[in-house]
């Protein structure tokens, strides 16, 4: 059993190494920007990314089963509506400002 459990380890961590990687390369330049909202939605994206790699090693690891792992995707979901709601709030100030 451990050398199953190693086995899978050691195929799982480049690939979630290098897709959170690339994940948190678009969230934290966000939380660099000055504004209230951008912060808010780069800390969303950070979380969904995050999140979503420890929901994907669970079902993997065989400690959740797919039918569960369904509806917590569902809610780390909702963390994107969350970012993309704070980016409609920045474009529109922008925008406001410059007309």
């Amino acid at each position: 059993m451990f050398m199953k459990e190693n086995k899978l380890r050691q195929e799982l961590v480049p690939i979630l190494n290098h897709k959170l990687h690339h994940f948190m390369k678009f969230a934290l330049p966000l939380y660099k920007l000055k504004t209230m909202s951008i912060r808010i939605s780069a800390i969303y994206f950070g979380l969904f990314g995050i999140l979503t790699h420890i929901l994907l090693i669970a079902v993997l690891a065989g400690n959740l089963s797919q039918s569960s792992a369904m509806l917590y995707g569902e809610s780390i979901g909702l963390f994107i509506y969350i970012a993309t709601i704070c980016l409609f709030i920045y474009f529109r100030k922008i925008r406001t400002q410059e007309s």
